[in-house]
Order: C-alpha cells, then sequence, then structure tokens
C-alpha cells in the first residue's frame, strides 16, 4: 500500500527546499496508523497515510493551475432537494482541506496538513468553495447549502480567482481574499446520527442526548430554538484531525515539527451540526414536566410519556450538557514551551496566549497535560496558571515516576493536554438497571415526584464508640445517623454541618455494618456472600482524612471482626501526580504491589486466579522490579514458565481483577471523579455492594448520584453533607432545566422537599464557639451547638496579644486599601502578597512559648489568579494554599481569608461561600480586605461590625505595611463609648434569607424573626424545616464527645437549648443574663427590647449600621484633616494614617490632636446612640 507514497515522484526542487518541513521528512518510516483498539474510519485511514511527498505534489500542480481561472468554469444551480453525495477513493494529485466557515457565496476551507503550504505558500492555506466547484458524484450541482462545518474533502483542482502573489502564511487570513477556488473535490463519508433528541443552550449552541459535545445547529429558515424545549433532527458528527502534519516522520522530529507547525494558528476541531430538525412537543412536554413524573397528580397528554420515559429523558439531557460544558474547555492544540526550568517535582513554562483563540480559560488549574521532549512524553498536572499578556505562566507538578536527571535544558520541548476518556456510564435503558422495588429504583421515583419515603424504623438510643487508643463516644445526633444506617433504609440523609465529626460518624457506621455482617456470615457460614461497602467523597483530601480516620479505627481494636480491609481507589497514573500530603499507604497501586508481590513469593493465592489474571500480575511484578523471576514461586512460577507467558500482553483490568480477589477488601473509598472509571471498569457487581455513604454531598452531580442507583440498584445509601455550604461545580454556559437535570443539588431537593428520613449532626467541635455563634445565626437559623468550650479553642489568641487586640474573639479584619487589578477573567493584588507574607512571618515566629507550624496555617483567597500568585509565593514553606472549593472539607488552626478586590463581587456575597471559607479556623480566622467595600456587602457586613465592636478591625501598618488612604477607626466594646445599644448585637436575620435557602422562605422578609428560647412551641415547627423527626424521641442535654470536654456553659459563649425544645429543634435561642439578653453574637440589648420583644429587623439593622457608620466616617476625617493641617504647620513629618489599635489613638500624633479626636468620637457615639434608641422606641411594636 505503502509504495507508491514512499516512491519520490519527480517535483519542482525550488518548491522542495523552500518548505521548512522538507528536513525532517529526509529519512521517512511508514507512519504508524493506529494504536492496538482503536477505531479507525475511513478518512482516518487514508489520512494517516497522506505523506509529505503527496503534499509537495500539490503544491508544485497548484503553480501550473496559475493559468486557470475562475471564470472558465460556469456556476451550478443550488438544490437542497437532497443532501450531498459522499464517496471514497482518492485522485492522484490532492490534498485534504477541511470546511471552517460559511460566507454568502459559499465557504473558506483550511488545509490539514501544514506540508501543504509550509509557511511560505499562504496563497494555499485557504481556498474558497462556490457555485463553481464541481463535487465528484454531484456534477450536477452545487454544493453550496449541503456542506457542513467540518466536512472533510479531497481537492484535486484549483483555480485561479485574483492575480497571484507569493507571501507567506502569516499574511493569511480566513476572512481575506481567496487567491484559489477548489475546482474539482470530493466529500469524504460522513458520520450521521439519525432521529437524535437535543435541547438548546442560551448562546444556541445544541445539547443532543448521550453526546458528550455540544453542536451547531443548521437553521436556514432561522426557525426559533427556545432553551427548555426539546426537538428532533439528524446529527453530523465532524471527523477529529489528530496532528496537523504528515507522520512518516521520525520519531526525534516529532517536537520539531510541532514547533514549526505551532506558529501557524491552527483552527480547533469543528463542533457538530445538528440539520433536517423539527420541535418535539412530546420531548417537550416530557421535558417539561421533569422532576414530576412520578407525582400522581402530573399528567402528559402523550401516552408514551411514562413517568419512567420522561425520568430517563431528563437525566440523559442533563448528564449530556455536563459532559458538553466540561470537554468545551479542552484544548486540542499543541504549544511549544518557553522560559522552561524544572525544580525537584515543579516545572515552570508559558506557552502562548493568542488573541484569536486564547488559552487563558481553558488551561486552568489541576488541568492533565503531557509533556513531549527529547526525553519522551512525561506526565504532569497543573498546579498554578498566572495571565501576563499574550502569555500563561503555568507552574506544574511533574509524575513521580520521572527522574531527576531530565532537566528539560535540551532540545525543543512542547506540552498538550490529555483528553479525558470517555465513559459513557449512563445510557438509554438506565432505568431497567434499577428494577421496580430496589432501592434504588425508589430512591429514583421520590427525586422525580414521587411521594416521600415512608420507613418504619426505631432510634433506639443505641451509643457508638469510635475505636480509637482512647474511645469517644458519638454524641446522640451521630448515634442516630449511625442507628438509622444500620436500620438498612435505602436512603438516610445526614445534614451536617462543618466540624461535627461527620468523617468519624462515617468510619463509625462503616464500622459497625460490617461487624454485623461479619457476625451473620459466622452464623450462616458460607450462605450468606460477602458485600463491600463503598465511601464517596469529592476530593483527594477529603479521602486522605477518611483513610486516616479509618487507619485509627483499625488500629484501636484488638477484636479481628472489628478490622476493617479497606483500599482507596483511584488510577496508577492518577496516583503517580498527586501531590506527597495526598498519599496513604492504603492506595490501590501500593497495595497492589504488595499483593502482587506477596502472590509472586507464595504468600497468597486464590483459586480463581485465571491465566490472564496471573499473567498480568507476574508481568506488573518483572516490570515494576518487584522481585525477579527465579525467586517465582507456586503459582508465579508456573505462570512464568507457561509458554504463552511470553506472548501476553498485561491488560489493567486483568491486573484489577486479580487484585480483588486476593486483597478481598471490605471497604473501598473513592472520589466522584474516579468514580466513574470504577464503575466503567465493571470490577464490582451490581449485588457485590452493601452500602454506600457519600461524604459532602451536597457537592455530588446528580448525574453522579444516578449513576451510582443504578449500578447498585440493591445497595443501601447514605448523603452526608452540608446545603449550606457549597452546591455542586457548574460550568459557566449551562442553566435552566438542563442545569438542573445535570448537575442540580440532589441533596438540598432532599432535604427542603423532605424526601427521605434525615439526621441532623447539630454539635460543632471545630472552630471557637464565638465563630460557631455568629455562623450559626447567619446560616443555620441558629441551629448549631457549640461542642467545645472556649479554652479549648484560644490558646492561640492568648498567647499571642503581642499584635491580636482582643483574645476574646477570634476574628481579626486587616484592613487592604490597595485596589485589586485585573488578570485575565479573574483578579489579583500585589499588596495582599505582602500582607500575607507578613503575616506568616508572624505567626510562625514563638512567643510567650508559643509557636504555629507553617502547616496549621491555610491560606484561602476567592480568586482563582490571586490563588496562583500566593501559591507561587508561598511555595516551599509548607503553608496550604487554596481557593474557597479547594478547602471544603479542610481545616486549620488559623485561616488567612483574602478578598483581593476592593469591590465585594456578588460571588463573594454567596452565604454558602462564606459559609465555607469563614468555618475553616479552628482557632482563628484573619480577613484581608477592604473593610469600606466589606461593609457594604452581604453577611460581610455582619462580620466586620462584629470585629469592629470588638476592636479587631485594624490597618496593616503593626505588620510593616503602610498604605495610603482614609484611615480606619475601630473601637471595642471594653471603652466607654459603646456603639448603639441592639445594634452590636445583632446578626442580619436577612442575610439568611438571601442564601439558597433562604430564598425559599421569602427572599428574607423584614418580619421574619430570629427563634427566641420563650416563644411559642410553633417556632419549633418552623426551626425544624427539613426535618423528619417522626420517630424521634429526644433528651435535652447534649452529650459531648469522650474527651471533647464537658459542655460550655452560657459563660462561655456557648448556645444552649431551652427546656422546652426538643434537641431537634432550633437550639440557639437567645440567652439571659442578668437581666439583659445576649445575642449569639455577643451584643447586648435594653431591658426594655427584652420586654417588648422587639424583632430584629433588617430595618433596624441597616438604619441603626448606616448612621453610627456616617457618624464616625465623618469624624474619622474631620479628625484626620485637623491632624494633617497641624503637622504641616509646624513642619513635623508626613502625616501618619489615624487609626485605632485596641481602642486607642495613635501615640505619635500630637497631644491637642489626641484630645480632640477623643472628644469628637465621644460625642459622635453618644449622638449616634442617643438617635438609634429613639427610633428604635417609636418604631417597637405594641404589646399584647
Amino acid at each position: 500500500m505503502f509504495s507508491s507514497y514512499f516512491s519520490k515522484p519527480a517535483v519542482e526542487e525550488t518548491e522542495r527546499e523552500k518548505n521548512v518541513l522538507t528536513p525532517y521528512y529526509e529519512d521517512i518510516v511508514p507512519p504508524k496508523m493506529r494504536k492496538k483498539g482503536e477505531p479507525l474510519s475511513y478518512f482516518q485511514t487514508i489520512s494517516r497515510a497522506y505523506t509529505h511527498e503527496q503534499a509537495l505534489k500539490f503544491a508544485t500542480a497548484s503553480l501550473e493551475w496559475k493559468n486557470l481561472v475562475y471564470t472558465q468554469f460556469p456556476n451550478k444551480p443550488r438544490t437542497k432537494a437532497y443532501p450531498v453525495t459522499c464517496c471514497q477513493g482518492v485522485r492522484d494529485t490532492y490534498a485534504f482541506y477541511r470546511v471552517i466557515a460559511e460566507k454568502k457565496y459559499g465557504y473558506i476551507a483550511t488545509a490539514c496538513h501544514v506540508n501543504i503550504h509550509g509557511t511560505h505558500r499562504g496563497d494555499l492555506r485557504f481556498i474558497e468553495i462556490n457555485d463553481r466547484t464541481v463535487a465528484r458524484q454531484n456534477e450536477g450541482t452545487s454544493v453550496i447549502g449541503r456542506l457542513y462545518l467540518g466536512d472533510m474533502i479531497g481537492v484535486s483542482g484549483l483555480a485561479r480567482m485574483r492575480d497571484f502573489k507569493a507571501y507567506d502564511v502569516f499574511q493569511s487570513a480566513m476572512d481575506g481574499e481567496c487567491i484559489w477556488m477548489a475546482t474539482q473535490i470530493q466529500v469524504f463519508p460522513r458520520i450521521t446520527l439519525t432521529d437524535v433528541a437535543f435541547s438548546v443552550l442560551a448562546n444556541g449552541t445544541a445539547v443532543v442526548k448521550e453526546q458528550s459535545e455540544v453542536m451547531n445547529v443548521l437553521n436556514p429558515t432561522s426557525f426559533p430554538l427556545v432553551p427548555g424545549k426539546m426537538y428532533t433532527g439528524t446529527a453530523f458528527v465532524p471527523e477529529k484531525m489528530f496532528s496537523n502534519f504528515t507522520l512518516e516522520h521520525r520519531a526525534e522530529h516529532k517536537n520539531s515539527l510541532i514547533y514549526k507547525c505551532s506558529r501557524i494558528h491552527q483552527y480547533p476541531n469543528s463542533l457538530g451540526t445538528v440539520y433536517d430538525f423539527k420541535e418535539s412537543p412530546r420531548l417537550t412536554d416530557a421535558f417539561r414536566i421533569g422532576v414530576d413524573a412520578f407525582d400522581i397528580h402530573t399528567t402528559s397528554k402523550y401516552d408514551e410519556n411514562t413517568p419512567t420515559e420522561i425520568m430517563e429523558t431528563c437525566v440523559l439531557m442533563g448528564y449530556a450538557a455536563a459532559n458538553s460544558i466540561t470537554n468545551g474547555r479542552f484544548d486540542s492544540r499543541s504549544f511549544p514551551m518557553h522560559n522552561l526550568s524544572r525544580d525537584r517535582t515543579v516545572v515552570r513554562f508559558s506557552i502562548d496566549n493568542p488573541a484569536e483563540d486564547p488559552t487563558e480559560g481553558k488551561w486552568m488549574i489541576n488541568s492533565r497535560i503531557k509533556i513531549s521532549g527529547p526525553s519522551g512524553e512525561l506526565n504532569a498536572t497543573i498546579e498554578t496558571v498566572i495571565t501576563d499578556r499574550k502569555s500563561l505562566k503555568i507552574t506544574a507538578r511533574l509524575s513521580r515516576d520521572i527522574p531527576n536527571h531530565v532537566k528539560f535544558d535540551k532540545g525543543i520541548h512542547v506540552v498538550y493536554q490529555r483528553e479525558a476518556m470517555e465513559l459513557q456510564v449512563l445510557r438509554t435503558g438506565l432505568s431497567n438497571k434499577a428494577p421496580p422495588g430496589s432501592n434504588g429504583r425508589q430512591i429514583l421515583e421520590v427525586l422525580y415526584g414521587a411521594e416521600p419515603l415512608e420507613c418504619d424504623y426505631n432510634v433506639n438510643g443505641t451509643s457508638y464508640f469510635f475505636p480509637d487508643k482512647d474511645p469517644v463516644e458519638l454524641n446522640e445526633y451521630q448515634c442516630d445517623y449511625v442507628d438509622m444506617i444500620l436500620a438498612k433504609l435505602p436512603i438516610v440523609v445526614g445534614c451536617s454541618p462543618f466540624g461535627c465529626g461527620k468523617s468519624m460518624t462515617i468510619v463509625t457506621a462503616a464500622l459497625e455494618i460490617h461487624k454485623r455482617s461479619v457476625a451473620r456470615r459466622n452464623k450462616f457460614y458460607t450462605l450468606e456472600k460477602k458485600k463491600m461497602q463503598l465511601l464517596v467523597t469529592q476530593s483527594n483530601y477529603a479521602s486522605v482524612n477518611l483513610v486516616d480516620i479509618a487507619n485509627k479505627a483499625k488500629n484501636g481494636t484488638d477484636s479481628e471482626e472489628s478490622k476493617l480491609k479497606f483500599v482507596r481507589y483511584l488510577s496508577e497514573k492518577n496516583w503517580k501526580e498527586l501531590a506527597d500530603d495526598c498519599l496513604t499507604d492504603y492506595d490501590l497501586p501500593k497495595l497492589m504491589e504488595i499483593e502482587s508481590l506477596a502472590w509472586s513469593l507464595g504468600h497468597r493465592k486464590h483459586e480463581k486466579l485465571e491465566f490472564r489474571h496471573m499473567a498480568s500480575m507476574a508481568n506488573f511484578v518483572i516490570e515494576g522490579k518487584l522481585a525477579r523471576p527465579h525467586e517465582f514461586v507456586g503459582q508465579a512460577m508456573s505462570t512464568y514458565n507457561n509458554s504463552a507467558f511470553k506472548d501476553f500482553k498485561s491488560w489493567p483490568r486483568d491486573l484489577l481483577e486479580a487484585f480483588f480477589m486476593l486483597y478481598d477488601p471490605d471497604l473501598i473509598m473513592t472520589t466522584a471523579d474516579s468514580l466513574q472509571t470504577l464503575l466503567s471498569s465493571a470490577i464490582l457487581k451490581p449485588s457485590s455492594v452493601e452500602t454506600i455513604q457519600i461524604d459532602e454531598a451536597s457537592q455530588v452531580p446528580e448525574y453522579t448520584f444516578i449513576s451510582l442507583l443504578t449500578s447498585f440498584p440493591n445497595a443501601s445509601y447514605g448523603l452526608i453533607g452540608d446545603i449550606e455550604q457549597l452546591p455542586p461545580y457548574c460550568e459557566t454556559g449551562l442553566d435552566g432545566k438542563l442545569k438542573d437535570y445535570g448537575i442540580g443539588n440532589t441533596m438540598e431537593r432532599a432535604v427542603n422537599g423532605e424526601m427521605f428520613p434525615q439526621a441532623m449532626l447539630r454539635e460543632v467541635y471545630r472552630c471557637s464557639p464565638r465563630i460557631t455563634n455568629l455562623l450559626s445565626d447567619l446560616f443555620y437559623e441558629g441551629q448549631l451547638i457549640s461542642g467545645v468550650t472556649v479554652d479549648q479553642r484560644n490558646e492561640f489568641v492568648r498567647k499571642r496579644k503581642d499584635f491580636w487586640p482582643k483574645s476574646e474573639f477570634p476574628v481579626l479584619v486587616l484592613n487592604n486599601k490597595e485596589k485589586g487589578y485585573k488578570m485575565g477573567t479573574s483578579c489579583g493584588n500585589k499588596s495582599e502578597k505582602e500582607i500575607v507574607n507578613a503575616l506568616l512571618n508572624l505567626l510562625t515566629k514563638e512567643h510567650n512559648r508559643y509557636k504555629l507550624k507553617p502547616s496549621d496555617i491555610g491560606v484561602i483567597s476567592f480568586y482563582a489568579a490571586q490563588t496562583s500568585i500566593l501559591t507561587e509565593a508561598l511555595r516551599g514553606k509548607g503553608v496550604k494554599c487554596g481557593t474557597v472549593d479547594a478547602f471544603q472539607g479542610s481545616e486549620k488552626e488559623v485561616i488567612i481569608l483574602c478578598c483581593t478586590n476592593e469591590k465585594i463581587s456578588d460571588f463573594m456575597q454567596m452565604s454558602n461561600r462564606i459559609n465555607v471559607a469563614m468555618s475553616r479556623g479552628k482557632q482563628a480566622t484573619i480577613i484581608i480586605g477592604n473593610v469600606d467595600g466589606l461593609k457594604k456587602a452581604d453577611y460581610w457586613s455582619v462580620i466586620v461590625r462584629a470585629a469592629e465592636v470588638e476592636g479587631c478591625v485594624m490597618d496593616t501598618n503593626f505588620l510593616g505595611i503602610t498604605q495610603t488612604s482614609r484611615p480606619q477607626f475601630s473601637k471595642g466594646r471594653n471603652q466607654k463609648e459603646r456603639t448603639p445599644e441592639g445594634v452590636a448585637a445583632v446578626t442580619n436575620p436577612t442575610a439568611r434569607g438571601r442564601g439558597r435557602r433562604g430564598r425559599q422562605r421569602g427572599n428574607g422578609n423584614p418580619q421574619e424573626k430570629l427563634i427566641d428560647e420563650d416563644l411559642p412551641s410553633t417556632s419549633n415547627q418552623q426551626a425544624n424545616n427539613g426535618r423528619n423527626n417522626r420517630n424521634r424521641r429526644r433528651n435535652n442535654k447534649a452529650k459531648p464527645l469522650e474527651g471533647a470536654g464537658d459542655v460550655p456553659s452560657a459563660s462561655t459563649q456557648q448556645v444552649q437549648p431551652s427546656q422546652q425544645q426538643s434537641k431537634r429543634g432550633n437550639g440557639a435561642g437567645w440567652r439571659r443574663r442578668n437581666n439583659k439578653k445576649e445575642s449569639p453574637a455577643g451584643g447586648l440589648e435594653s431591658d426594655r427590647m427584652v420586654a417588648w420583644k422587639i424583632p430584629q429587623s433588617t430595618l433596624h439593622y441597616e438604619f441603626s449600621t448606616q448612621l453610627y457608620s456616617i457618624c464616625r466616617r465623618q469624624t474619622e476625617y474631620f479628625v484626620s484633616r485637623v491632624y494633617s493641617l497641624e503637622m504641616h504647620k509646624n513642619e513635623a513629618e508626613t502625616p501618619t494614617n489615624l487609626h485605632h489599635q485596641s481602642g486607642q489613638i495613635n501615640r505619635r500624633q500630637p497631644d491637642i490632636v489626641q484630645q480632640l479626636g477623643a472628644l469628637c468620637l465621644t460625642v459622635v457615639d453618644g449622638l449616634a446612640n442617643g438617635i438609634v434608641s429613639l427610633y428604635t422606641f417609636f418604631t417597637r411594636p405594641r404589646p399584647e
């Protein structure tokens, strides 16, 4: 086949010499046609066989075609009566072109191979197809209106449309005037799908059922396409070009070719096209019904729209939408690497960011990349991306198997993204995998409108202990969850706010299930088959935490039946690219080495191992240099001596099956991302899994949960998470019903709709009680209980009085007056980086015999660009840095929270995002932000106001960082000049109404009241919204974890539930102390306000706060002006910012200014207090 391809036909030597790619094809080899098992279409087969010589032959022929003028070719009549005819076979002289644009007069096509034009023949880069073009087997009619973007064509003739002139490819443009018109073409066979169902996004592209990429819609009649409606039509799926140069080069020339070709902008692979479509009223009706499919009051006017059919349509469309949007970020281009350097496991480089098709937004943190160079192809994962004008500066973490001697200092290196594996887990017929009556089917039907799941179960009040070296008794809320999991209900929803010990609860539940399973098997001997459990997390850090806790449980018991055998599932490739702090001794690749080695040495054996399993393990041991063949024993030796072993090719699945046979785990832990790979491997049988618990379930996309329900329909499920924290991640561009059916928010729907039995964990063990109470009132309707005392969480603030203003309040706000700057679509702040560095130096310095370790500190940034900047600045210091999303599930002793931009954007005012950011610190949180901006923002205004009252708002001068802006003041409650009574104490009730749950409760009605412990019992019903307590009876006394200390009294600021309330009711309330009432935020109310029970409404709060802030701001400005004039008069030093630290004015100011400032502040405080008191009195409600 290749004899004619590799002969060198006579071509003009000038064309050969001018082509910059010619030197790389002097010594040619047969092109590699395909990888093993890779299916190739007809076009892929012939395009991969195309050679440099054939490209030169076409380019030379074009010089002869200069004598042909387009007017010599007649126009062909247009028709849309029938589609264009595709054909196979090619002519002697031809080139491959791809249709990339449609114009009024026809189409523009670009060369598929750079070999055709090199860099010197810009005229051949783009050609025109018009009514004069003749298409093979379509000779009588024009092809205009019948080609699609992405069509692959063979061009075997050209004619000149204008005067020929030589110019290079860098002067050519798709929108320019083409020199050439194609006279002879043929359209290669297309991949088409008939009768596809699709809906459209807001941008007009189509999401096609069971396809993983969006498509364009060919709409010549401008038929109105409406998001939310369904259509059917025919889809054209274009072929993809995997290389833009011919393949008969030697391997060592590949990177040089990529480098040469990368200088020429290549248009990305075209999207598919949907055509001949029409609206489908039946599918639109199904889409409309959606999650009400199984509601007995919902009917469809189409008999075909059964509830099952409606559910399946919506699930598959949502799944296709989620995959399509995610895959849309993939960049198939290769780029030369500039400024390349290596520092141990980190490699730094930059790539171009062309304006016509930017890399920004496609090359992102955690993108998996492959670096190709003289040392071969090496894997890495992007850690930081910084936009720098026309380039991206990237830092990536190298795979651990890359030798240290690879320095990237020689030869040309190129980088490209690794395409994710196509894992289509959900397909048509998914509902058949969950038969009627199964747990999975019951859950699916409830999610799609059936009545809430009614389950009979008893919570018997059993106490459970986590088997650490010092056993820890679970509190009663945790015990409830374990009881419900053990009851084998189809599903249990565990509402677990931050720091409630959910990971320990999950592992304890898994251990109790295992103990009962072992007891049953011992009782019935071999009649009951062993079943496994599955724990799913949202991040590698969360899975590492579960592994650590499970390992403690394993080491904390001597009972064999209590010992769990567990494994953390992830692929070897991913495992090698994880950071060191994401590795454990129970990772699958590590355990696989141990088990395979033990088998090869005769310490393990299994009668059901087949030859393919044993041969795969033998190869694994030999290739990994774990043992030598002469050391093999038993099954390994007999396998190695088998004549079939030499020609045997190992497959990863065979090795995985062998591992599961030998290790026989009781528990598998995995992330949601790795879960798709695990499910597609079919290693776990539908009946082999007993229980599945999902950690951080509020972040699980609905399609992931449904894939579990259909894969393991008989398992029992536990969803444990917090709907007041981050929801499932969703790419921009996906909204409406497609987002609801694909990403959704399963746990939020389940909790708010009371669909399934629920348990709520209320005791918080992570944060200081002051933080717990503040967040409880902002986001949880005051239902959280602090499980620790103040003394257990205040060592840092007590010992660091050298800079911490008030040890009673664990939040410090540092005023960063410097404005942020735009970095692409994100934001950065140089001053903030300096502040963070200075803070870290201060925090890690020993003082008062106390010192924080770098690993005790976390730095959170709301902006991805600033996260990259901070990560680079802090690299090697041992401090974790990440976005809010990256920190969910993590905790540190002290958190530094970076707001970056002086303007608090909408996404920074999302209740769930603030909740996560503020709840990561165990002892203290330091907020770096613009105080003026924070005071204007939802939720932040409450937090900053509380800090301001405590004297915990400061400038950055104490860090040695001076900023020039209007001075800021902060006055503590220990000063005589107090804030207005009733103002400092009030947390904004409207803030709760702006969260995701709050919108459903009336969008922050000003009449909404904080729940009081003395209010009638009807308030308990409001506090219990979203909880199933039909079969619960609670004691009033809270039970702390063993070893966690006594439950704090009111004097330690802990929330105590009322004696009239069930523990499942509202537990925050308001507490009486010394004839005053104290809010959870720590402020005081007057006796009059207590007696009249004035609701703390938004109007009261906003009026009081704004009035007080205005008065203070004007006074501060006046004092600073007087100070500036006084200093100028005395020709003294440059004025310093006036600010309060611990309630005192800067000592460097003249005595006159100190006295004036103190006098003015006293007057304005008294004035503001008086006005607010009068306003509060006259707007009070009348007593009943």
